[in-house]
């Protein structure tokens, strides 16, 4: 299309002329089709900047400038388009890769609590049958971060039975989490 035709459809489109429009879009679809296309490589994408180009041009349509290269302006704007649409798939796939990585650190952390829940239950329990005095001589060391020393001033007791009271209660401890574990695992 010659240049001076292009700019006496520009000047009709500018007074709302639809004609003029549906001309310019004819002339110009294809080539901003092939343009987006080249760039995006989606039929479906591609077709979206043509509609947004055409879009925008009929907007704007009272501030073009037929003086000016009408073919540019359209592809300056095609151009922007995608642009916008390589963006919002950067955005989309480091959006993508934060909720993924999200998603496995909190199925982590609710991993680790739900196993120190059910670690707690076990420890309780296994705490509730330990004998009264074990299990107070070995909440004074663990809990309360008494030395044997201290535990056994406190309690009247040497501290060669606190720490007898204690090796004795690791060891209850240790069988009954083996006990627990084998016979869940089978």
């Amino acid at each position: 299309m010659p240049d001076k035709l292009v700019k006496r459809l520009v000047l009709r489109l500018k007074e709302g002329d639809s004609a003029a429009f549906e001309k310019l879009f004819c002339q110009y679809h294809q080539k901003v089709f092939n343009f987006a296309l080249k760039m995006l490589h989606s039929k479906m994408e591609a077709e979206g900047v043509v509609q947004n180009t055409f879009v925008k041009i009929w907007e704007n349509r009272s501030s073009l400038d037929e003086t000016h290269s009408f073919h540019g302006y359209l592809f300056k704007i095609a151009q922007n388009d995608i642009y916008n649409h390589f963006r919002k798939r950067l955005n989309e796939k480091y959006y993508r890769e934060y909720l993924l990585e999200y998603a496995e650190k909190l199925e982590s952390s609710l991993e680790e609590k739900i196993n120190l829940n059910e670690l707690e239950v076990i420890v309780e329990e296994i705490m509730s049958n330990l004998p009264e005095r074990r299990r107070e001589i070995f909440l004074l060391s663990r809990n309360e971060g008494l030395t044997y020393k201290e535990i056994g001033l406190k309690l009247n007791i040497t501290e060669n039975t606190v720490d007898t009271q204690i090796r004795k209660a690791l060891d209850f401890f240790r069988q009954h989490l083996r006990n627990k574990y084998l016979s869940h695992s089978k």
